[in-house]
Protein backbone atom coordinates (compact mmCIF):
# COMPACT_ATOMS: atom_id res chain seq x y z
CA UNK A 1 0.00 0.00 0.00
CA UNK A 2 2.80 2.29 0.46
CA UNK A 3 4.74 1.77 -2.56
CA UNK A 4 1.53 1.72 -4.36
CA UNK A 5 0.59 5.36 -2.72
CA UNK A 6 3.98 6.72 -3.75
CA UNK A 7 3.75 5.40 -7.67
CA UNK A 8 0.78 7.15 -8.15
CA UNK A 9 1.91 10.33 -6.63
CA UNK A 10 5.09 10.22 -8.13
CA UNK A 11 6.72 11.75 -11.47
CA UNK A 12 9.34 8.98 -12.01
CA UNK A 13 7.92 5.37 -11.73
CA UNK A 14 10.27 3.37 -10.12
CA UNK A 15 10.36 -0.24 -11.33
CA UNK A 16 7.98 -2.78 -8.83
CA UNK A 17 9.85 -4.48 -6.95
CA UNK A 18 7.90 -7.66 -7.55
CA UNK A 19 9.50 -10.84 -9.52
CA UNK A 20 8.74 -13.96 -10.70
CA UNK A 21 10.75 -16.80 -9.27
CA UNK A 22 9.80 -20.39 -9.86
CA UNK A 23 6.87 -19.45 -10.65
CA UNK A 24 6.33 -17.59 -7.69
CA UNK A 25 5.43 -14.35 -7.22
CA UNK A 26 8.37 -13.06 -4.49
CA UNK A 27 8.11 -8.73 -3.28
CA UNK A 28 11.72 -7.86 -3.07
CA UNK A 29 12.20 -4.80 -1.47
CA UNK A 30 16.04 -5.29 -0.18
CA UNK A 31 16.90 -3.85 3.45
CA UNK A 32 18.51 -0.39 3.86
CA UNK A 33 18.06 -0.22 -0.22
CA UNK A 34 16.42 3.45 -1.19
CA UNK A 35 13.55 3.23 -3.76
CA UNK A 36 13.08 6.99 -5.09
CA UNK A 37 10.12 8.67 -5.79
CA UNK A 38 9.42 12.22 -7.17
CA UNK A 39 6.60 14.26 -6.35
CA UNK A 40 5.89 18.12 -7.70
CA UNK A 41 4.04 19.94 -4.90
CA UNK A 42 3.63 23.70 -5.99
CA UNK A 43 6.61 23.99 -7.92
CA UNK A 44 8.88 22.44 -5.71
CA UNK A 45 10.38 19.18 -6.04
CA UNK A 46 10.11 16.97 -3.20
CA UNK A 47 12.49 13.45 -3.20
CA UNK A 48 10.93 10.96 -1.52
CA UNK A 49 13.10 7.95 -0.55
CA UNK A 50 11.19 4.65 1.11
CA UNK A 51 13.39 2.48 2.88
CA UNK A 52 12.80 -0.85 4.06
CA UNK A 53 14.13 -1.79 7.73
CA UNK A 54 16.23 1.08 7.46
CA UNK A 55 18.95 1.06 10.46
CA UNK A 56 19.30 4.19 12.75
CA UNK A 57 22.09 4.33 15.19
CA UNK A 58 24.40 7.05 16.85
CA UNK A 59 27.00 6.91 13.96
CA UNK A 60 25.28 7.68 11.04
CA UNK A 61 23.80 11.04 10.77
CA UNK A 62 21.40 11.13 8.62
CA UNK A 63 19.79 8.18 10.08
CA UNK A 64 20.57 9.00 13.58
CA UNK A 65 19.31 7.11 16.49
CA UNK A 66 20.64 9.32 19.93
CA UNK A 67 19.65 6.59 22.01
CA UNK A 68 19.85 2.78 20.94
CA UNK A 69 19.50 1.11 17.91
CA UNK A 70 16.34 1.14 15.92
CA UNK A 71 15.24 -0.48 12.57
CA UNK A 72 11.20 0.79 11.24
CA UNK A 73 9.75 -1.15 9.11
CA UNK A 74 9.56 1.81 6.52
CA UNK A 75 11.30 4.99 6.06
CA UNK A 76 10.48 7.58 3.95
CA UNK A 77 13.89 10.86 3.78
CA UNK A 78 12.06 13.48 2.18
CA UNK A 79 14.18 16.38 0.70
CA UNK A 80 13.56 19.35 -1.37
CA UNK A 81 15.74 19.97 -4.80
CA UNK A 82 15.34 23.97 -3.42
CA UNK A 83 16.87 23.10 0.08
CA UNK A 84 19.04 20.18 0.22
CA UNK A 85 20.06 20.60 3.55
CA UNK A 86 16.45 19.94 4.98
CA UNK A 87 15.11 16.73 5.43
CA UNK A 88 12.15 15.15 7.09
CA UNK A 89 11.62 11.43 8.16
CA UNK A 90 8.98 9.40 8.79
CA UNK A 91 8.54 6.18 10.23
CA UNK A 92 5.96 3.27 9.29
CA UNK A 93 6.06 0.08 11.46
CA UNK A 94 3.48 -2.94 10.25
CA UNK A 95 1.68 -4.37 12.96
CA UNK A 96 -0.63 -7.52 11.91
CA UNK A 97 -2.86 -7.21 14.81
CA UNK A 98 -5.82 -5.51 16.22
CA UNK A 99 -7.68 -5.64 19.20
CA UNK A 100 -10.32 -8.34 19.32
CA UNK A 101 -13.79 -7.47 18.52
CA UNK A 102 -14.93 -8.92 21.74
CA UNK A 103 -15.18 -6.82 24.23
CA UNK A 104 -14.67 -9.59 27.48
CA UNK A 105 -11.21 -10.07 25.60
CA UNK A 106 -10.05 -6.46 26.12
CA UNK A 107 -9.12 -4.53 29.63
CA UNK A 108 -9.81 -1.51 30.75
CA UNK A 109 -6.11 -0.01 29.68
CA UNK A 110 -7.27 -1.69 25.70
CA UNK A 111 -10.39 0.10 25.56
CA UNK A 112 -8.91 3.60 26.14
CA UNK A 113 -8.26 5.02 22.60
CA UNK A 114 -10.97 5.04 19.50
CA UNK A 115 -9.39 2.99 17.70
CA UNK A 116 -8.34 -0.88 16.73
CA UNK A 117 -4.90 -0.97 17.01
CA UNK A 118 -2.90 -1.70 20.72
CA UNK A 119 -1.80 1.27 22.39
CA UNK A 120 1.56 -0.27 22.96
CA UNK A 121 2.02 0.16 19.27
CA UNK A 122 1.30 3.79 19.82
CA UNK A 123 3.88 4.03 22.54
CA UNK A 124 6.16 2.15 19.96
CA UNK A 125 5.67 4.96 17.51
CA UNK A 126 6.88 7.52 19.97
CA UNK A 127 9.96 5.66 20.48
CA UNK A 128 10.96 6.24 16.53
CA UNK A 129 9.22 9.78 16.73
CA UNK A 130 11.51 10.98 19.59
CA UNK A 131 14.18 8.93 19.53
CA UNK A 132 15.30 9.23 15.41
CA UNK A 133 16.98 12.83 14.83
CA UNK A 134 14.58 14.44 12.08
CA UNK A 135 12.11 11.91 12.92
CA UNK A 136 8.59 14.20 12.37
CA UNK A 137 6.01 11.48 12.06
CA UNK A 138 5.56 7.43 12.97
CA UNK A 139 2.82 5.36 12.72
CA UNK A 140 1.53 1.93 12.88
CA UNK A 141 0.18 0.25 9.66
CA UNK A 142 -2.07 -2.43 11.27
CA UNK A 143 -5.65 -3.94 9.92
CA UNK A 144 -8.49 -2.63 11.55
CA UNK A 145 -11.23 0.04 10.55
CA UNK A 146 -10.73 3.30 13.24
CA UNK A 147 -7.20 4.94 12.87
CA UNK A 148 -5.88 7.80 14.81
CA UNK A 149 -3.48 10.39 15.04
CA UNK A 150 -1.94 12.22 17.63
CA UNK A 151 -0.31 15.89 16.49
CA UNK A 152 2.39 17.18 18.20
CA UNK A 153 2.32 20.77 19.48
CA UNK A 154 5.27 23.02 18.42
CA UNK A 155 4.73 25.44 20.89
CA UNK A 156 2.41 25.36 24.29
CA UNK A 157 0.43 28.11 22.15
CA UNK A 158 -0.43 26.01 19.72
CA UNK A 159 -2.08 23.11 21.83
CA UNK A 160 -5.14 24.43 21.07
CA UNK A 161 -5.34 23.75 17.22
CA UNK A 162 -3.28 20.84 17.81
CA UNK A 163 -6.30 19.11 15.50
CA UNK A 164 -5.26 20.94 12.11
CA UNK A 165 -1.58 19.17 12.14
CA UNK A 166 -1.27 15.86 10.17
CA UNK A 167 2.72 16.03 10.92
CA UNK A 168 4.85 16.05 13.59
CA UNK A 169 2.49 13.22 15.59
CA UNK A 170 2.47 9.75 15.93
CA UNK A 171 -0.64 7.60 15.63
CA UNK A 172 -2.10 4.41 13.77
CA UNK A 173 -3.18 4.09 10.15
CA UNK A 174 -5.56 1.56 9.31
CA UNK A 175 -4.90 -0.97 6.14
CA UNK A 176 -7.88 -2.52 4.83
CA UNK A 177 -7.24 -4.87 2.24
CA UNK A 178 -10.26 -5.56 -0.10
CA UNK A 179 -10.00 -9.01 -2.27
CA UNK A 180 -12.52 -9.42 -5.24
Amino acid sequence: HLYSCLFSMSNNKPQFPLKRTNGMWNLTIHREKCIRFTVLIDGSCLNIDLYYNKAFNQIDEEFKSYSVNLRPDYTLLITNDSKPDHYYIINFDAKYKSKPKDPSEMTDIDAITSTDCWEFDICKMHTYRDALLHSFGSYVLYPGNRGILYPKPLRDEDWNVRHLQIIPSVGAICMIIQIG
